[in-house]
């Protein structure tokens, strides 16, 4: 068996680039701005900060910790802090959710009362309009039959009335202007009613349960968002568990023609693709790398190219940063 049936377990995904880590914070820094936005809208209003503020941020920041933790300590089996870091992310994820959609449903009540208000005096003023117009209309018919031969005894009193309906109906025509047409209660949830509707739902139960889930799904969004987002762009480079398995029962079984050197077995001079696997494929099996020696003897190239090569992974986020022993650098599996 050669090392390059060795490397062929070590897929090409297992490692993740720079530009994918710094979409994947990119997108975890928006998720969690929006989730804090939500929760500290009145404070973007112009309001002062008070303790509950305070402790919702670390409430929010500490919720994602933990969700990041809960998933690093399954991951390595440790089980006691697995299942405490879980019952605080689910603690943290419903104290946040809980203040979330009771900011969100102060702020949707007053949009929807305000709505609400604005359309009723909008009703109510045209039905003034309606009345302020029959009775003009009344009036001037008066009007037109006493003053019709001539000045009749009550000319001037309907003529007054005529000019205080015509007040009455220029001010509710000005007051409609104002005012608009009027507007949806919760457009959002109102067309995706309709649509449900469509295949069969109730239209007035369906927009009810739409109005009740936006402010959960909102919350749930960004937090989710921001947990696997920045677990992905922060996350550690490993294999997968079953490759990491494989590669280590191979580790074992080293060609008898080759001669061992340090952690691995000396070959021919190898490519830098082939040498990028060999040493991923190495920390993948838990196995540390002593010194840069060690991977020129292996690959069988020079220490300069060894140094040149394991900068540029470092850089790039394929292998784990050097840590200094005395006098040489150390690569492990982080």
């Amino acid at each position: 068996m050669s090392i390059g049936a060795t490397m062929a377990y070590a897929p090409s995904h297992s490692t993740i680039k720079t530009g994918q880590r710094s979409l994947a914070i990119a997108a975890g820094m928006s998720f969690t701005a929006g989730a804090l936005y939500i929760l500290l809208e009145d404070i973007a209003a112009g309001h002062h900060w008070s303790m509950e503020h305070v402790l919702t941020v670390f409430t929010v920041v500490g919720t994602i910790a933990v969700g990041h933790l809960a998933v690093e300590a399954a991951r390595i089996r440790h089980r006691l802090p697995a299942l405490g870091f879980c019952l605080l992310f689910v603690a943290g994820t419903a104290l946040t959710v809980y203040n979330s959609v009771g900011r969100q449903a102060e702020s949707s009540d007053a949009r929807l009362l305000d709505v609400e208000a604005r359309n009723e005096q909008i009703v109510a003023t045209k039905r003034a309009l309606s009345a302020n117009t029959a009775m003009l209309t009344e009036a001037r018919e008066r009007h037109a039959r006493e003053c019709a031969t001539g000045r009749g005894k009550r000319c001037d009193g309907i003529a007054a009335t005529i000019r205080v309906y015509e007040d009455a109906v220029k001010g509710n025509n000005s007051d409609l202007f104002k005012l608009g047409p009027p507007k949806p209660v919760a457009p959002k949830a109102e067309k995706m009613a309709a649509v449900a509707a469509v295949f069969g739902a109730d239209k007035t139960r369906a927009k009810a349960l739409l109005m009740l889930i936006e402010p959960f799904a909102y919350t749930l969004f960004f937090e989710l968002g921001s947990i696997i987002s920045l677990g992905y762009g922060l996350g550690g480079q490993r294999l997968p568990e079953r490759s990491a398995t494989r590669l280590s029962a191979l580790a074992k079984h080293r060609p008898r023609n080759r001669r061992n050197v340090g952690n691995g077995w000396q070959v021919s001079t190898i490519s830098k693709d082939r040498a990028e696997q060999d040493l991923i494929a190495r920390l993948a099996t838990g196995a540390t790398v002593a010194s840069q020696e060690d991977l020129a003897a292996t690959w069988n190239v020079n220490k300069g190219t060894v140094s040149k090569w394991v900068s540029e992974w470092e850089r790039n986020g394929k292998i784990p940063a050097r840590q200094q022993a005395g006098r040489r650098k150390m690569i492990a599996r982080t």
